[in-house]
């Protein structure tokens, strides 16, 4: 049985999860995504001041909006990284062949937005 996305941690020792939000700006959909997330996990900025390599060591799931294409080097940086969560339409800016290779999953949201 899979677990449900809205299963909360079993135990005080679990982590939250964390969701990169890797856009600067586009605060309309940032918040529909906080308005969404479950009391287990968190959204966390981007830091424009930090490489993207030097945030994702604890990511499990980025949402690359519109930012620059993200290298396929950066799935080594994130061992825990789950998934690519696109909230819009395409794939143009994720490593998709690389993150298959990783076994990451990438999903978006054409027609729609989260």
């Amino acid at each position: 049985m899979s677990p449900s996305i809205e299963a909360a941690p079993t135990n005080s020792s679990e982590e939250l999860m964390q969701v990169l939000w890797a856009q600067d700006g586009w605060e309309v959909m940032r918040q529909l995504v906080l308005e969404r997330l479950p009391p287990w996990a968190r959204l966390i900025p981007r830091n424009p001041h930090l490489s993207l390599a030097d945030q994702v060591e604890n990511i499990s799931v980025i949402v690359p909006c519109t930012v620059p294409r993200i290298s396929e080097d950066i799935l080594h940086y994130a061992p825990r990284l789950q998934l690519f969560l696109q909230p819009g339409a395409g794939y143009g800016n994720v490593p998709c062949e690389a993150a298959k290779e990783h076994g990451v999953a990438v999903c978006n949201a054409p027609g729609k937005s989260i």
